[in-house]
């Protein structure tokens, strides 16, 4: 079966001008699976989502960033924050920051009460937790938050957005990108990166440290990699040796550009072939199932090896 598609001129014009449909999403979808990022991408294949009466798992854990966005522009650094707390006012400083975020989403929740009022509770609480993590690092500045960017990639033009960056005393530079769920670092190396939006973000700013922010009930942590230069105590590292054969931060750095560029190039070259990186793993919440047709072929090799 053919595995090539190759781009057409109007896509490569389009794509050098807005980049592919979904952002830089495409690079995480190639990674995983090259069919995946064609028909996401390409055909703009995607499941209908029906509305919901509250929020779905995205919309939470874009409440929790909003929410973090807010309290953050507020307080700036971690100076301020155990200035809040030996005041006593962090816990009102929290709850204002949620209630911010929340009305935003005013539509959704100006008719549920109920839902609302269990919505603040749950987010100030995750967020109060998540400061705890705060406290135990050494002394950082808020410098950005939500910042955009742009990257062209293999004739691709990607708008890039970091939820933050964090400058610490002696000028170190660590990205931090928020998630609500488990988060696994090891999915930022390897040749096929899974996780590529810090990375992509290093391949731009070169900075000392990246890291995912667990923001998750009874499993908040500050998990990341980073140069031998940057320490800090509330930051838990991975080793990037084990995983990338790098020596230095710097081969590091060069490592994920190489590796990056590879899956852009691969998506531009016109790559589609269905191969999901591990397995039925990755196939478990794809909706493109329909489309590629995986479980026919493997119900095929199953009936092939029945008749032998």
């Amino acid at each position: 079966e053919p595995t090539i598609v190759a781009i057409t001129e109007s896509e490569k014009s389009l794509y050098r001008e807005n980049g592919p449909g979904g952002g830089v999403s495409f690079i995480k979808n190639q990674a995983e699976c090259p069919f995946r990022a064609f028909a996401r991408h390409r055909l703009y294949a995607q499941k209908e989502e029906f509305p919901e009466l509250d929020f779905e798992h995205q919309e939470r854990g874009t409440l929790v960033h909003k929410a973090l966005e807010i309290f953050w522009k507020q307080t700036r650094s971690q100076d301020a924050l155990f200035k809040l707390q030996q005041d006593n006012r962090l816990v009102a400083s929290v709850r204002n920051s949620v209630q911010q975020a929340l009305n935003k989403h005013a539509n959704e929740v100006s008719r549920q009460g109920r839902f609302y009022q269990l919505e603040l509770e749950r987010v100030h609480n995750l967020i109060l937790g998540w400061l705890q993590v705060e406290m135990k690092r050494s002394p950082f500045e808020v410098i950005d938050q939500e910042k955009e960017d742009h990257l062209e990639i293999s004739g691709l033009k990607l708008r890039l957005r970091i939820d933050r960056i964090d400058k610490a005393v002696d000028g170190k530079i660590l990205l931090i990108d928020y998630k609500t769920g488990a988060v696994a670092p090891a999915d930022w190396f390897g040749k096929r990166i899974q996780e590529p939006q810090l990375p992509l973000y290093a391949f731009q700013t070169s900075p000392d440290g990246v890291a995912f922010a667990q923001v998750k009930k009874r499993s908040h942590k500050l998990q990341g990699a980073s140069d031998v230069s940057f320490t800090d105590p509330g930051l838990v590292a991975v080793n990037y040796k084990k995983y990338s054969n790098c020596s230095t931060w710097e081969e590091q750095l060069e490592n994920w550009r190489i590796n990056l560029k590879a899956l852009a190039d691969e998506f531009v070259f016109g790559q589609t072939q269905v191969n999901p990186l591990k397995g039925h793993s990755t196939c478990r919440y794809c909706d493109q199932q329909t489309l590629c047709r995986i479980s026919d072929k493997a119900q095929g090799s199953i009936d092939m090896e029945d008749e032998e």
